[in-house]
């Protein structure tokens, strides 16, 4: 029985300690990247970039998150000055409301120049529609700029959606989509890792199969 109960532990472990990539979308080398930034010294500039990503018929549990990004050049990006660094998995493309929350992780040291690394995670996704946004909390000066890449080649779900909550950039307050911005419809360069969540009628079906041999050895 022992036995039995310590091989089913190993079983649940492996199913979810496993790192694979569960969704990824690589910068196609070509598209303009989008600021993802909060500039504590030009508020009506700060803006927030989203992404949607589907979890599908299994759950996933999140191990890892890297956003791609890009250093601006005039003014030149100076990490340095990095407040912190920041995802977000939540239900709307939002960053004054951003609705059901269901993630969020604020770092100062997952700066993996230019990429955004988020390690050692373990978030659990149910199935479903989930939007995620990355930023930098950086001032404008002396800090500079922090880019988004954005990628053409890839369309999964919608188009990646852009806002700008002070309205400096004169698109309203509102999110919109990045094609109003940028003229083309893209996604945002982010990938992913982790596990798939076991199946719960597998693992119901193993509970059970367990429990009728221990009943079986104890007749």
């Amino acid at each position: 029985m022992i036995r039995l109960l310590l091989a089913l532990g190993a079983i649940s472990a492996c199913s979810i300690a496993g790192a694979a990539v569960l969704w990824d979308q690589p910068y196609d080398g070509a598209s303009e990247a989008a600021l993802s930034q909060t500039m504590s010294d030009a508020p009506t500039l700060s803006t927030y970039e989203f992404d949607d990503f589907e979890v599908g018929s299994l759950g996933w549990r999140i191990a890892q998150i890297r956003i791609r990004g890009r250093e601006g050049i005039s003014p030149p990006g100076d990490p340095t000055h990095n407040v912190t660094v920041r995802f977000r998995i939540q239900s709307a493309a939002n960053a004054v409301f951003p609705g059901t929350v269901f993630a969020q992780f604020d770092s100062a040291s997952s700066y993996e120049g230019p990429d955004l690394l988020f390690g050692g995670l373990d978030i659990e996704l149910a199935p479903g529609t989930y939007w995620l946004t990355a930023s930098v909390d950086r001032p404008l000066v002396p800090g500079g700029q922090w880019f988004w890449l954005r990628t053409a080649a890839t369309q999964n779900g919608l188009e990646h959606r852009f806002h700008n909550p002070g309205g400096g950039y004169g698109f309203g307050t509102d999110p919109i989509p990045g094609s109003t911005v940028f003229g083309d419809a893209s996604d945002l360069s982010f990938r992913i890792e982790g596990a798939i969540v076991p199946e719960p009628t597998a693992l119901t079906g193993l509970m059970l199969g367990v429990g009728w041999l221990v009943r079986r050895k104890a007749r």
